[in-house]
């Protein structure tokens, strides 16, 4: 005879959980608000999320490792009850709020005005062209690793972004590793924090942090420490496949 599931002793309810995957998950999720209360008892917290919003897919990488992909074929599924004029920015806003995101990836193909929100502790955009220095001065108040590709941030962006931290304008700030590839670092001629760009090293280093589950690190990169003592390594060079690297040290 059927068994109501939410009334299984918890150790059962756990087992069961763990052994179902994201697509089980999100059906389980449906079937009643105290099933959506248990789905995180899965680890899904733990999850990360790769969302192409261009091809409407979605990439999952559980807690084992293991990666599963929802594939919208060009339509948006019934099931999340979709409505309104943006339905693929309210398909965003449903994962984000659903799942708690950790990670997330936006490609090509999504344009909207990004408002003051919370972002998700690891950043990694891969075309990042509409991220400006506003969004980038809001990031580090939520982010703890930001990675910027495609990007359409200036020197003068960046040489702003480094004035401001030099200045303890940032006491909120939780980023530890920024990495920025833009379009429009193409000269090594101007002038960042008083210093002639390249600004790097001479002597072969590598500065190493591990900071909770994160890990970064900056190759060749110079200590600079703003007025609260607080000292950073840079590297901000335009000719180098990863022009600029900033990482707080502890």
């Amino acid at each position: 005879m059927p068994i109501s599931f939410p009334i299984l002793p918890r150790l059962v309810k756990l087992e069961i959980l763990s052994n179902m995957t994201p697509f089980e998950l999100f059906a389980l999720s449906h079937c009643s608000k105290r099933c959506t209360e248990l789905v995180p008892l899965a680890g899904t917290k733990d999850y990360q999320y790769i969302i192409d919003l261009s091809n409407l897919t979605i990439a999952i990488r559980a807690g084992n490792f293991q990666q599963y992909t929802f594939s919208f074929n060009g339509t948006l599924p019934d099931a999340f009850a979709i409505s309104s004029q943006n339905p693929i920015l309210e398909l965003k806003t449903y994962l984000l709020k659903f799942f708690d995101i950790s990670a997330l990836n936006k490609f090509a193909g999504l344009r909207f005005t990004c408002k003051s929100i919370k972002f998700p502790q690891e950043l990694r955009i891969e075309n990042s062209s509409w991220f400006g220095i506003g969004q980038l001065c809001s990031a580090v108040n939520s982010s703890v690793k930001i990675e910027l590709h495609g990007s359409l941030l200036s020197i003068e962006d960046m040489s702003l972004f480094l004035e401001k931290w030099m200045a303890g304008e940032f006491p909120n700030m939780t980023t530890f590793l920024i990495e920025i590839h833009s379009h429009r670092f193409n000269s090594n001629d101007a002038r960042v924090l008083g210093m002639q760009l390249p600004i790097w090293s001479l002597e072969r280093t590598v500065t190493k942090r591990y900071f909770d589950r994160f890990y970064g690190w900056v190759v060749d990169g110079t200590i600079i420490k703003n007025v609260n003592g607080v000292s950073a390594v840079l590297k901000f060079h335009t000719d180098s496949p990863n022009p600029f690297h900033f990482m707080v040290l502890a």
